[in-house]
């Protein structure tokens, strides 16, 4: 249906007004989820049921088959659920936000393909129509956030962020070709029974698990191919909260939890998956904290909390994983919506500084802004982003090593002062703004049942997801002690963001007049974005290799060469003149010529 209307949106509804691309393009997204729900019922009988659909055999060449296979399982019905769920909220609040556009059926148009594409992607059954849906999604997230392409800067953020997809695309397409060469097939269920059996080489293993990750991080946007992601703020507020926080980025995890009975049997790259996210983890808070433009500090924050499943992967803990991925998407698309609520009312303004205070005059996105937040710091008992970071760190103090345990502990901190400070400065300090705003049921509705799923009713709608996948090692249950010991480190930076942007104070007055102190960590939060490496250490040095290869060699003898035809030309042209002393003239030079040559 997402297709079906995307295809109806670009060949037949382009000039319509923006109430049928709206209507259709978010009808087609409720028929596909109500469609999933009901499919979804069975699985709450028996969560182990797979369903494998063959629909037909695209390439059939001796030994070589490909077959467009679709497979409902457990895991592929929780991220299609999550998909299409998250996918018609952000659809129903867009009615509202596009209806400020003059046409916004090429915004609907875009955004079905990319339902369709990631709707391909999770219920592939083989790796051949995963990486089509995984590209297909790729070209919409670089339509999307060049939607307002009259921006020159949009486009260059798009051109961007595509690119440096793409080369963890390369790395994933290599790691396709591998499996292939290991286990004679694309298909996940094959791979995975060869894999149960041990009918596979030890020596490769590692090395297809390595590109595998590779491929992850760059689409999930962990070190070193995360500065892709905040670039990815240029596009509309629904387009962040729909792929860059909910959906799309959470495409490399869900590859890894695929084909996690691979990575399982290479440890040394489930430890690397753990230095990586951990890395990621306090890189993306730390960044976050200097920010100032709203959608950049989410896209650090979804950054970093992508880390954090990273650092579950490390220690096995994929039951962990699916369920902070679901808790993670549906506070985050409630924080992004938030803030293109706020950034409407303030007139498109995204800096922090100059967003004007709306807590009175938008309560509901006041209140969905504190929820979200508190969600993403983890506050205790009433949020469900508590609950399911809770059980990451509980695997990661029993399975995992002290220094990801310790890493995981101040990523909590930094989380809590930077969406603090956030909250305190868009809505806290300064004056209130009492101005009346136009009331939309397309607004208010997505954000009041966003607002309820980050609460601790979330939570107990998540219980089933704790049988997705085997348990291994220890069983992850929280121990009170661990709470307690993560809640004094959450509140730790909650007071720290409080008295330093709201109280406007200073714990060192010495350090705030210090102007080489603030400089110094200026330098470092510009350092560490990735972009001032890269540019120095590739783009630089691809300029200077440019510059010397323009100076070819080869180049001056194709230059000489080109003048000595132009030469020639010319004295060919002269003698087209119809004068006959020109051609007695050449007559006599060429029979000159020839005389030369038969005595040489």
């Amino acid at each position: 249906m997402p297709l079906v209307a995307f295809l109806l949106l670009t060949f037949f509804l382009k000039k319509k007004s923006n109430i049928f691309p709206s209507l259709v393009g978010t009808t087609s997204i409720f028929y596909s989820f109500i469609v999933t729900i009901l499919i979804s019922i069975n699985f709450l009988i028996d969560s182990k049921i797979t369903v494998i659909k063959h629909l037909w055999t695209v390439i059939s060449l001796k030994k070589f088959i490909v077959n467009f296979n679709l497979i409902l399982d457990s895991l592929s019905l929780v991220m299609l659920i999550m998909v299409l769920g998250i996918s018609l909220l952000i659809h129903f609040f867009s009615v509202w936000y596009m209806s400020f556009e003059k046409n916004n059926s090429r915004f609907f148009s875009y955004t079905n393909l990319f339902v369709f594409s990631m709707s391909i992607l999770v219920l592939s059954g083989n790796l051949i129509f995963t990486y089509i849906g995984w590209e297909l999604v790729g070209i919409c997230s670089y339509f999307l956030i060049g939607y307002y392409f009259s921006s020159v800067k949009n486009i260059q953020s798009a051109m961007k962020s595509f690119i440096i997809t793409r080369l963890g695309d390369i790395f994933l397409l290599l790691a396709i070709m591998m499996s292939y060469y290991q286990f004679k097939t694309f298909d996940f269920e094959k791979i995975n029974y060869l894999l149960e059996h041990n009918f596979y080489s030890k020596n490769s293993l590692e090395l297809i698990a390595l590109f595998f990750l590779l491929g992850s991080i760059g689409k999930s946007a962990q070190i070193p191919l995360h500065i892709w992601l905040p670039k990815a703020m240029k596009g509309p507020a629904p387009v962040s909260a729909l792929i860059h926080a909910a959906t799309m980025v959470t495409a490399g995890i869900y590859l890894i939890l695929r084909m996690h009975n691979l990575f399982f049997l290479a440890p040394n790259i489930l430890y690397l998956s753990g230095v990586i996210g951990s890395l990621t983890l306090l890189l993306g808070s730390f960044l976050a904290i200097y920010q100032t433009d709203i959608k950049k500090i989410l896209a650090y924050s979804t950054i970093s909390q992508l880390g954090y499943m990273f650092l579950a992967i490390s220690v096995h803990a994929w039951n962990a994983v699916i369920i902070h991925l679901i808790t993670h998407s549906i506070f985050k698309a409630l924080l992004f919506l938030s803030a293109g609520s706020v950034t409407r009312a303030s007139k498109n303004k995204q800096n922090i500084f100059e967003i004007p205070g709306f807590r009175k005059s938008l309560p509901v996105t006041y209140w969905s802004f504190i929820i979200g937040g508190l969600s993403l710091f983890s506050f205790p008992i009433i949020t469900s982003g508590f609950y399911s970071k809770e059980l990451i760190l509980s695997y990661l103090f029993y399975n995992g090593s002290l220094v990801f345990f310790l890493f995981s502990i101040v990523g909590c901190l930094l989380t809590s002062i930077y969406v603090s400070r956030l909250i305190f400065i868009v809505f806290y300090n300064k004056k209130n703004v009492i101005q009346k705003f136009s009331f939309s049921i397309y607004k208010i509705i997505p954000l009041i049942i966003l607002m309820m799923l980050s609460t601790f009713l979330g939570h107990f709608l998540l219980i089933p997801l704790y049988q997705i996948f085997p348990e291994s090692n220890y069983l992850g249950k929280n121990e009170f002690w661990l709470e307690i010991f993560s809640i004094i480190f959450i509140f730790l930076g909650l007071y720290i963001s409080y008295y330093k942007f709201y109280l406007n104070k200073f714990f060192f007055p010495f350090f705030q007049r210090s102007f080489c102190f603030l400089n110094f960590f200026n330098l470092i939060a510009k350092f560490f974005t990735f972009n001032f490496i890269y540019n120095f250490f590739i783009v630089r040095v691809y300029l200077i290799i440019v510059k010397l290869l323009i100076k070819d060699p080869l180049k001056i003898w194709a230059n000489y060469s080109t003048i000595l035809v132009v030469l020639m030309n010319k004295l060919l042209f002269l003698n087209s003149k119809k004068y006959l002393r020109r051609y007695i003239s050449s007559i006599i030079v060429g029979l000159l010529i020839m005389f030369l040559f038969s005595t040489i």
